[in-house]
């Protein structure tokens, strides 16, 4: 969000042109945004809480079912989150038979009249392809951040890689590594041994098979 609004790109190119130029002084900060949050488990909140610590103020989630929280606006319905009007939109939803296909079709029309930011960090399958690019290319939304496909690797042929507007990296926005997961694992066996709720427990009810 801050690369985009701060316009490091273009600053990049002027570097190169050995250019020397304010204009991408003129930025938003994140205190004047709004950002919606597509799935807020885990994941989610932890990127809610990122957002509220650099002065976000107006942050709206996607959920499945009612919930309470003072710092974030919670939606149950669709249509009603993406009316609400955000700036940027970040799918943090796992891959669900509630979830996929979820933004495919003309689902993104709604957002016509202030087309956000859409960035895509949970899975591939909740938007197919010519989903997408019917959303680009109608000004459905003003961009997107694609981490997750629905067809890995990006075949070479897709469309999305000519995009201007879109940035694309190849699944790697949550790597972890050993030492993390292996403290990880530590600190669920001990919960478990002491008879405690487990961390990051899966609803295998919603997954997909």
């Amino acid at each position: 969000i801050i690369s985009i609004e701060r316009n490091f790109e273009r600053s990049k190119i002027n570097q190169k042109g050995c250019i020397w130029s304010t204009e991408t002084q003129r930025y938003r900060s994140l205190s004047d945004l709004k950002v919606g949050i597509m799935g807020v488990g885990d994941i989610g909140k932890t990127i809610a809480s990122d957002l509220i610590s650099l002065r976000c103020k107006d942050i709206h989630g996607l959920v499945f079912s009612p919930r309470e929280d003072g710092d974030i606006s919670y939606h149950t319905s669709l249509k009603s989150f993406l009316q609400s009007g955000c700036d940027y939109i970040i799918n943090v939803l796992p891959s669900t038979s509630s979830t996929v296909g979820l933004l495919n079709g003309d689902a993104l029309s709604v957002l016509s009249d202030h087309p956000p930011i859409f960035i895509n960090v949970g899975r591939g399958d909740v938007i197919n392809e010519s989903s997408l690019l019917e959303a680009l290319e109608k000004r459905w939304i003003g961009g997107a951040v694609l981490d997750v496909f629905e067809s890995e690797p990006l075949p070479e042929k897709s469309r999305l890689w000519e995009i201007p507007s879109v940035v694309i990296t190849p699944h790697v926005s949550g790597v972890s590594n050993a030492e993390q997961a292996s403290m990880q694992f530590v600190k669920n066996l001990n919960r478990y041994l002491g008879k405690m709720p487990l961390l990051y427990e899966v609803d295998w009810t919603y997954l997909k098979v």
